[in-house]
């Protein structure tokens, strides 16, 4: 417990640190998300746009 209350203390010593601290990780977190979000979307709009392109969801071909 007193490692908490060190550490919470120690926090607030430097608050500008803390906030620059904070601040990134919450903007890498953001940025993260985001490129998720990305990536998710172009392979969903690139399954969509093949299957539009092609004949059908399905091909059979022969052997050879």
């Amino acid at each position: 417990m007193i490692y908490l209350k060190l550490a919470w203390r120690n926090l607030w010593r430097n608050r500008r640190r803390t906030f620059i601290t904070v601040g990134s990780l919450f903007f890498a977190v953001l940025l993260a998300i985001v490129m998720f979000a990305l990536l998710e979307g172009v392979y969903g709009n690139m399954i969509r746009n093949m299957a539009g392109f092609t004949t059908g969801y399905l091909q059979v071909h022969g052997n050879g």
